[in-house]
C-alpha cells in the first residue's frame, strides 16, 4: 500500500475576507492620487496577459486540485480583477482607451487589482489535504501510455503554434527595439545560447546527446526566425557584415525553440516511464508474486555461462573445492 495525498477545495469566506476587501478597495481608490506609473498596451495583449497571470497563480497555489475546480478558481480570480478595475475606474479613471487599438492603464492599479484578487480568492477557497491508502498496482496503472501516445502530435504542435503566434504578434509587444550586430558574433552567440540551454536543461543526458539537443534548439530557433522574417521582414543586412535584428523576435525565437525541445523530450520521457511502470505491473500480475532471488530470469540464465568463466568465479570455485575436501588425509 502507498500513502497518497488528495487535495480538495471548499468555499469558506471568513472575516479576513471582508478585511481584505475593505483594505484593497481603499488602496485602489486613494493610492493612485499619490503615485502614478502609466503604461500603454494593446487591449488583446492586456486581456491575454491578465488571463495568463490568473492561470499561473491558480496552478501555483492550487496544485493537485481537480482541473475543473482550478478552472472555476481561475475564473473567480479573473472576475475579482475585473470588479476591482470597475471600482478603480469609478473613483479614479486609470484605465481607458487612448485610441481604438491602444489601452492606457497604470502599473500601480494593475498590481493592486491582482494582489487583491489573489488575496480574496485564497481567503474564500480553502485547500484541504487528505491522505488515503492505495495499492501500488493502482498507482502504477492509473495512467495508460496507450491513451497518451495519440496525444503526442497535439502536444508537439502546441508550443510550435504558440511560438509562431507570438512571432506574428511580436510587433505589438511593447518596448521592442532594433539593434545591429556583426554576423560572426551573432552566429557564435546563437550557438552559445543553444548549447548552454541544452547543457542546462538536459543534465542527465550524455554529452553527445546534449550536443544533438543543442543543435535541435538551434534549428528550431532558425526556423522560427525565418518564419518571423517572412511575416514582418524585421531582420535585414547592413554594411560591414552586420545584421539588423528586432529584440522581441530574437527573444521569442530562442525561448520558443527551447520550449519546443523541452516539451518534446519531457513528453517522450513521460511516456517511456509510464510504459516501464505498465510493463512491470503486467509482469507482476503474470507471475502472481514478486520475483525471488533464487529464481533465474532468462537474462540471468543466458549470462550464467559467461559469468562462470570470470577470474572471480574461478577463485571462488577453487575455495569451495578446498572447503569440501576432508580435513583428515588418513581417512582416504
Amino acid at each position: 500500500m502507498v500513502a497518497k495525498t488528495v487535495y480538495d477545495t471548499y468555499w469558506k469566506p471568513s472575516p479576513i475576507t471582508g478585511l481584505i476587501l475593505l483594505v484593497m478597495t481603499g488602496a485602489i481608490i486613494y493610492l493612485p492620487h499619490f503615485m502614478k506609473v502609466p503604461v500603454f498596451i494593446t487591449p488583446w495583449v492586456a486581456v491575454t496577459l491578465q488571463l495568463a497571470i490568473c492561470i499561473v497563480v491558480t496552478l501555483f497555489f492550487y496544485s493537485g486540485v481537480d482541473r475543473f475546480k482550478q478552472f472555476r478558481i481561475t475564473m473567480l480570480m479573473y472576475l475579482c480583477v475585473a470588479a476591482f478595475g470597475v471600482v478603480s475606474n469609478l473613483f479614479y479613471q486609470a484605465t481607458f482607451l487612448a485610441s481604438p487599438h491602444l489601452l492606457t492603464t497604470d502599473y500601480v492599479i494593475a498590481a493592486l487589482m491582482n494582489l487583491g484578487s489573489i488575496a480574496l480568492t485564497l481567503s474564500c477557497y480553502r485547500i484541504s489535504h487528505n491522505k488515503i491508502e492505495v495499492s501500488s498496482n493502482d498507482e502504477a496503472s492509473s495512467i495508460n501510455p496507450e491513451q497518451l501516445e495519440p496525444l503526442s502530435p497535439l502536444v508537439y504542435a502546441l508550443p510550435v503554434i504558440a511560438s509562431i503566434a507570438l512571432m506574428y504578434f511580436s510587433r505589438s509587444i511593447p518596448n521592442g527595439t532594433h539593434f545591429a550586430i556583426s554576423l560572426p558574433f551573432y552566429i557564435c552567440g546563437q550557438l552559445f545560447i543553444s548549447l548552454w540551454s541544452s547543457f542546462f536543461f538536459f543534465k542527465d543526458h550524455v554529452r553527445a546527446q546534449k550536443i544533438r539537443l543543442g543543435l535541435a534548439v538551434l534549428s528550431c530557433a532558425m526556423a522560427l526566425g525565418a518564419t518571423g522574417n517572412l511575416m514582418h521582414h524585421q531582420t535585414s543586412w547592413r554594411p560591414g557584415w552586420r545584421i539588423n535584428l528586432y529584440s522581441s523576435e530574437f527573444m521569442i525565437m530562442n525561448g520558443g525553440a527551447i520550449v519546443i525541445v523541452l516539451v518534446y523530450m519531457m513528453w517522450k520521457k513521460s511516456i517511456a516511464e509510464q510504459k516501464a511502470k505498465r510493463a512491470k505491473l503486467l509482469e507482476t500480475e503474470a507471475t502472481g508474486s514478486k520475483p525471488q532471488d533464487n529464481v533465474k530470469t532468462p537474462v540471468a540464465a543466458a549470462a550464467a555461462p559467461e559469468l562462470a568463466n570470470t577470474p572471480d568465479a574461478k577463485v571462488a570455485s577453487r575455495e569451495t573445492i578446498k572447503i569440501e575436501q576432508p580435513q583428515d588425509s588418513k581417512t582416504l
